[in-house]
């Protein structure tokens, strides 16, 4: 879901975008689980002004297509962006973001160093 927040203390998830709020308001993009009951990823999405998320849509590999307005001269753009500066009181804004949280690895049971002959179990999160 996407749309707009005034509040500081909006929930942000480990490994979000942005985890402060950054102007008057700003776009936030958050995903709950299937049940809607817990947090899956969230984060602000805006410069130092008036930023609002209006829609967003899913590709296949589950990263999100925000759309929205800013009114922010600093509003995050990336590099190679179609248009990386504002252009009137307010610009429209497409955003692809990664939802996902990143791979991690995890090496069971728990060494400084991996001897030879000594068996581990490494796990991948995904």
């Amino acid at each position: 879901m996407t749309g707009r927040t005034s509040s500081s203390t909006f929930p942000t998830s480990v490994g979000a975008f942005d985890t402060t709020q950054n102007g008057s308001f700003d776009a936030f993009v958050t995903k709950l689980n299937p049940a809607g009951s817990s947090l899956l990823y969230s984060t602000f999405l805006g410069g130092s002004s008036f930023d609002e998320g209006f829609g967003i849509a899913l590709d296949a590999g589950g990263d999100a297509y925000v759309t929205g307005h800013t009114s922010s001269l600093n509003f995050p753009t990336s590099v190679g962006a179609f248009d990386t500066s504002q252009n009137g009181s307010d610009d429209a804004f497409v955003t692809k973001l990664a939802l996902a949280p990143a791979a991690t690895l995890t090496l069971s049971p728990k060494a400084a160093a991996n001897t030879v002959g000594t068996t581990h179990c490494v796990t991948a999160t995904v």
